[in-house]
């Protein structure tokens, strides 16, 4: 890996670690001074949408751009009493949350030079391409570990024909991070002791 490639990486990381942190300082306060809200309003989105619906949600925003982070789903799984099943229903999510990074990569590669693609991109799609073409692989892995865009990365590693197969080998690290991120929303919001890892 060159310098500029490590200072790319380092800078993602700090960013991830910084944002990763705020999120877990504002569940944890939550837990601590607002439980009882939160899981009234974490219900209530539920019985609102249900599981399909919030696994729908997470689905499309992240196959087209979405400002909605994955982690909110995360937080309202966390916070609810769908809880109680978090290993399956979690499973699924971050099952979803991969394949519509490769659902996104597909339409990349179909209509990625047509007015639609860039709207779909909107701002980001200058500032991406740009990104994907210095550092291949690596964007593809920063933006699965990482709050950079997944779906943004997906439709343009699509955009610049990246092989499939390197999209995949870069897409392997989004289900384990999905399951740690709940893992630690859970436990901050609920204590360690709560987590019940089969």
């Amino acid at each position: 890996m060159d310098a500029p490639t490590r200072a790319f990486v380092r800078k993602k990381i700090w960013t991830s670690v910084i944002l990763f942190l705020g999120l877990i300082a504002a569940v944890g306060i939550s837990g601590l001074f607002l439980r009882e809200e939160m899981t009234t309003l974490a219900n209530a989105v539920n019985n609102r949408l249900g599981f399909a619906g919030l696994a729908t949600v997470l689905f499309v925003s992240e196959t087209v751009v979405s400002p909605l982070p994955p982690d909110l789903v995360l937080s309202v799984v966390a916070t609810s009493d769908l809880s109680d099943d978090w290993p399956v229903l979690v499973g699924i999510l971050a099952t979803l949350s991969t394949l519509g990074g490769h659902l996104g990569w597909f339409l990349g590669t179909r209509v990625g030079g047509t007015r639609a693609a860039r709207l779909v991109l909107g701002r980001y799609r200058r500032r991406s391409i740009a990104i994907m073409r210095r550092f291949g692989l690596w964007a593809i892995v920063l933006a699965a570990l990482t709050p950079v865009p997944w779906s943004v990365t997906s439709w343009t590693a699509g955009i610049l024909r990246m092989p499939w197969r390197l999209f995949l080998l870069g897409s392997l690290i989004r289900f384990p991070r999905i399951m740690v991120y709940y893992i630690v929303i859970h436990a901050t919001f609920h204590g360690i002791r709560e987590i019940g890892i089969p």
